[in-house]
């Protein structure tokens, strides 16, 4: 399927739409594996996050969802969309400057300055980050503590929230369930008990799983977007029924499990990436079919009229206005 392009930028090219093979993996020594289908879905992919049960619960608690609009189309779209254009670029361009490119070193001797003495293999590709940090410790020790203050907000600000979810799953969905006159106060108490375990699970997964480390983040993204399904059926699809989304949310997790070949670090070498489609894309097809064929074996009329009644107050508070 691969194609050899002419008079076209090889920044700019693309592959192909798909490649026929059932471990992405194999491609890396062929021009890679970012066909039109790997980025599509890996983009799907990055959107995850914006499903996840700590999104909900936080758009819920607020008073009016009014400001989301704003912070929908300057934060997420104009700002956030600003900097990942101009910062993507950089970094993809910037790699030629630091020695991947051997083609321009040989032209402009003055680029000579990078990592063009480092050669890492396609299987060590996790070593460039720290290995780039390594090399401006020493020119530039501001900018690596700058950067570790960035490194410690971005923790920050992306582990309080999912803790806090965590938390309040805990005491309402699994301990409140089981004792109904548990208070506030023991609400509170249990959601701190739950923020201490998942820190806890976390810095142990840190110290003594560190090559699952990656895995994990993938799969945590991945994971999120099969809530897509039950967002989708919370805000504007009424169809949707409770048993539809669970069985379409455990099918798509399986179906990410088998696509993202979680063994390979235990050298099984299973299925990785399959037709270079992402395992997001495979597990929310497959949770999309499963939720639409189960809801339609299982619909009530009552429940209905209840989710439509969550349709209409959103409707109501957050719709666009007719003028």
């Amino acid at each position: 399927m691969t194609q050899i392009v002419q008079d076209y930028s090889h920044f700019l090219a693309i592959p192909s739409l798909y490649e026929p093979v059932k471990n992405a993996d194999d491609l890396i020594n062929q021009g890679g594996y970012w066909t039109a289908a790997f980025i599509f879905t890996f983009g799907l992919a990055t959107i995850g996050s914006q499903a996840s049960p700590s999104s909900s619960m936080w758009a819920f608690s607020n008073q009016s969802p009014r400001p989301f609009v704003w912070h929908q189309v300057l934060a997420s779209a104009f700002i956030i969309g600003f900097l990942l254009f101009v910062f993507t670029a950089i970094q993809g361009i910037g790699a030629h400057l630091l020695g991947a490119n051997q083609a321009l070193l040989e032209t402009h001797s003055e680029f000579n300055q990078g990592m063009s003495l480092v050669q890492l293999s396609p299987a060590e590709r996790e070593k460039l980050v720290p290995l780039l940090i390594l090399r401006i410790v020493l020119d530039t020790p501001w900018l690596v503590g700058f950067l570790a203050v960035c490194a410690l907000a971005a923790m920050q600000s992306t582990a309080a929230p999912y803790m806090a979810t965590f938390g309040s799953m805990l005491s309402r969905d699994i301990v409140k369930r089981r004792r109904p006159n548990l208070d506030e106060a023991e609400q509170i108490q249990w959601s701190r008990v739950g923020a201490l375990m998942i820190t806890v699970l976390a810095i142990g997964v840190a110290f003594m799983a560190k090559d699952a480390i990656a895995l994990v983040g993938g799969l945590a993204l991945t994971f999120s977007l099969q809530l897509w399904p039950a967002l989708i059926g919370i805000c504007w699809w009424s169809f949707f029924t409770r048993q539809g989304i669970t069985w379409g949310l455990v099918v798509g997790l399986l179906v990410v499990i088998i696509t993202e070949n979680p063994f390979k670090m235990f050298g099984v070498n299973w299925i990785h990436w399959p037709l270079t489609v992402h395992s997001a894309g495979w597990g929310i097809v497959c949770n999309f079919l499963v939720a639409m064929v189960v809801s339609c074996m299982t619909q009530n009329r009552e429940e209905r009229r209840h989710r439509e009644s969550f349709h209409l107050f959103l409707k109501e508070h957050a719709g666009l206005s007719e003028d």
